[in-house]
This record gives structure tokens, sequence and C-alpha cells, in this order.
């Protein structure tokens, strides 16, 4: 994730969806010569307590959603969306429901670019009634 991307999900989706049901995963990486000192500072862009955050030093999770989303490259700046009771069973992640991005090997893809509100209506979608 990014700085502005996690300031952008907390605002449109969080900070408007009030359900117990809502959960999120933030997992920062080490791009951009990113590291653990710095996580603290990121930490704070996305606030709500349904959001878990971690901490990916060896860059794992960049590896680990290539093949679910479909990448040639670091999957990292990915927005995910997966319905209730979804496990990560095995080695390799489940591929989403819905998914945005902010990367511009993808620019012209038919993978959108981020948008909170259009994220937003896709989770509410898919949260329990």
């Amino acid at each position: 994730m990014c700085l502005r991307g996690s300031s952008e999900v907390e605002e449109k989706l969080f900070e408007r969806e009030p359900s117990p049901h809502l959960r999120g995963y933030a997992v920062w990486v080490p791009m951009h010569r990113a590291n653990e000192s710095q996580v603290a500072t990121a930490t704070a862009t996305a606030r709500d307590p349904r959001i878990a955050q971690f901490w990916d030093a060896h860059g794992t999770e960049l590896v680990a959603f290539r093949a679910p989303l479909g990448l040639t490259s670091d999957a990292w700046d990915v927005y995910l969306l997966y319905p209730p009771g979804v496990r990560w069973d095995g080695p390799t992640p489940p591929p989403p429901t819905f998914w945005m991005h902010q990367l511009d090997s993808l620019s012209g893809s038919t993978i959108p670019r981020l948008d909170g509100a259009v994220l937003a209506t896709h989770a509410h979608a898919l949260l329990p009634r």
C-alpha cells in the first residue's frame, strides 16, 4: 500500500461504512526504500480499528499475489476485496472478487485504478445485510 491509497481507502470506505463485518488488512512492504522505521508514520493513514496492519520486511506478499492477480511484476499498491469467509489455505492466496491498483505498469489495462468511492461500492455489496 502507499500512503495516498491508504488515506483514500480510510476516508471513502472505512469512515463511511459502519458495518462491523468490514475488515481491512494493510500490508506495508519495502518498496521505494521503505523500511520498518517508517511503518509507524504509515499506519497513521489507516487508523480504523477494523484495519489490521503488518510490515512485510521480506516482501513475501509482493510475490505471493502475482499469480492470483495475473501480474508479472510485484503486487504492491493493490486494493483487494474478498467476501466474508474466504480463507487463504495453501501456498497461493485466493484471487480477489474485485481489485484496484495504483501501478503505472498497469496503465491502460482493464484493471481499474484506485478510486475509493468505487472500491467502497464494491465492498458494500459484499457485506452481509
